[in-house]
């Protein structure tokens, strides 16, 4: 690929990061189990805890915690980048057709999952963007549901039932690296070495980068969430939160959401074969 060797100018081989975005992926994805995993010792999986339980880390350990919420946040940001980076360079270089098929398909059941799981993980702050979240999907999901009322809406207004919601949003957040690391054994399983780390010169620059980040712009809660009146438009995560945004400030409606999106989805997963070559 043309910027692959484009960066190969300035950077030697074991310097270029673009040679290691699979080895990249795993070292994020470590990081994000072992900081989510600290995380959750103090974290309270109730609705009415959530909340204060993250600030607690945030704030009461401002100088531990803290910095493990923002790396675990900015790791996050950087494993979807990554991929989607690595998903752009399948493409142009041609390398997901015919052989390339499987592990393309793969790879386009692994983008929407990880993007779920960071979706769960903004939720369950239960903060501002938290409750954007929940408004805006219960809104979606309401179009999908055979009912004369607003049923995903009053499930989140039901003390009991949102109680429920946040268990299995967190065990399902707690589940989906089990998928994760399933998917990606799939995904490299035809190729005899995978790259499961960078080499320590990049594992060195990007740890440095998520400390510097975590140091100088650490991540903090919004207000918390309040479902008693409807959220507003706050500031958000846009590399996981923008299609909530995009839904909630151009008043898209769940039609469009949903055969759009499917639609989008289902061209990005046939790419092998829409791009189809004859050779053998």
């Amino acid at each position: 690929m043309n910027t692959q060797g484009r960066s190969g100018d300035y950077f030697s081989f074991q310097l270029n990061p673009l040679n290691f975005l699979g080895g990249i992926t795993f070292l994020l994805f470590w990081i994000l189990l072992s900081t989510g995993s600290y995380l959750y010792l103090f974290y309270e999986m109730t609705p009415s805890g959530a909340y204060e339980s993250v600030q607690n880390i945030t704030i009461g350990q401002k100088y531990f915690g803290g910095i493990i919420r923002s790396i675990h946040r900015y790791s996050a940001d950087g494993i979807l980048i990554v991929i989607v980076i690595h998903i752009f360079m399948q493409f142009f270089s041609g390398r997901f057709r015919n052989h390339g098929r499987v592990a393309w398909t793969i790879g386009a059941m692994i983008l929407p999952v990880m993007w779920l799981e960071g979706v769960l993980g903004y939720f369950l702050v239960w903060d501002q963007a938290g409750q954007m979240i929940a408004e805006t999907a219960a809104y979606l999901l309401d179009a999908l549901l055979i009912h004369h009322g607003p049923m995903a809406r009053n499930f989140l207004l039901d003390e009991t039932k949102n109680g429920l919601l946040f268990f299995i949003f967190n065990y399902a957040h707690l589940g989906i690296p089990a998928l994760l690391l399933l998917l990606a054994w799939a995904h490299c399983m035809r190729i005899s070495m995978p790259p499961i780390a960078p080499p320590r010169q990049v594992t060195i620059a990007i740890l440095f980068a998520l400390f510097a980040l975590a140091i100088f712009l650490p991540a903090t809660s919004l207000a918390p969430a309040d479902l008693a009146s409807r959220a507003v438009s706050p500031p958000i995560d846009w590399i996981f939160l923008a299609p909530f945004r995009l839904v909630r400030d151009f008043g898209l409606s769940p039609l469009i959401v949903w055969v759009g999106g499917g639609a989008l989805y289902f061209v990005f997963f046939s790419l092998p074969w829409i791009f189809r070559n004859n050779q053998k």
